[in-house]
């Protein structure tokens, strides 16, 4: 039996690909095909990348697009191919493990569609979560998943090529909820999903929201996509105007008021 082909998807953006920790951790393994996808809005000439690695496909996006049209940029150059698809952030440090418990896993269950590794952050287990609606919520390590809860994040997430024979990502997002949006369609669909053990970290902070120019940029990214997210229902569309409020207050809160109510709540607020 061949082997199974794996291709990591990874974006970056303003960044060179020698700076991406996701870059450094995979591409010594000659044997992962790699679609670089670059939302960069600055010359960076990340192009040379396909002179020093030729499993490496290289595509500029001309810009910052947005997660969903550089997701579907890289499925379009996969169309008809079988395999797994690996998407990454370009700061995840990947393990050989990651990669051995992936196949691992694969083997195993024959029938999954999409593969949820286990990821960290300083909190805990983040990924995989709970998607109840449009509500989040953390599992407890020591918990048995509720598959039929189950969701996770974009970074490190692994779907087989199949599952896009007849889907493509939702372009009307930019970058949040694109990852709830997708598992949502496919619990929907009936597709199978299955987690495996994997020692990856991801470095997400609340931070972004506080009351600067970066943060007011990344809240006009965020209620645009998560009001998107919750149109589906009025219920939603009220849950989700509560958060989005929420997350304006604490836009326009002093730095130290919000870092003061997130070590009284002991946690980063998460969507």
């Amino acid at each position: 039996m061949n082997p199974t082909r794996l291709t990591a998807v990874v974006v970056i953006y303003n960044k060179s690909y020698t700076e991406s920790a996701t870059l450094k951790s995979i591409l010594p393994r000659r044997d992962i095909s790699v679609i670089l996808c670059d939302n960069s809005t600055r010359p960076l000439e990340n192009g040379r990348i396909t002179q020093e690695y030729e499993q490496v496909t290289y595509l500029s996006m001309n810009g910052n697009v947005g997660l969903p049209k550089a997701y579907n940029a890289a499925l379009d150059r996969l169309s008809g191919e079988e395999g797994i698809v690996c998407l990454f952030d370009d700061d995840t440090e990947v393990g050989d493990d990651y990669f051995t418990a992936l196949l691992e896993t694969e083997a195993s269950h024959p029938e999954a569609d999409i593969f949820l590794p286990t990821v960290y952050d300083r909190l805990g287990l983040m990924s995989p979560y709970y998607l109840d609606g449009v509500r989040t919520a953390r599992i407890p390590d020591s918990q048995t998943p509720d598959m039929r809860r189950i969701s996770g994040i974009n970074s490190a997430m692994a779907i087989r090529t199949r599952v896009f024979a007849d889907y493509r990502y939702d372009e009307g997002y930019f970058l949040d909820c694109v990852d709830h949006a997708f598992i949502r369609e496919m619990r929907r669909r009936k597709k199978q999903i299955v987690v495996f053990k994997a020692q990856l970290y991801q470095d997400f902070s609340g931070a972004d929201f506080y009351n600067t120019k970066g943060g007011r940029v990344r809240f006009r990214i965020f209620y645009k996509d998560f009001y998107r997210f919750c149109s589906d229902s009025l219920p939603h569309r009220v849950y989700g105007a509560a958060i989005i409020l929420r997350r304006w207050i604490h836009l326009h809160s002093p730095q130290w008021v919000l870092r003061l109510y997130q070590r009284l709540r002991g946690k980063e607020d998460a969507v």
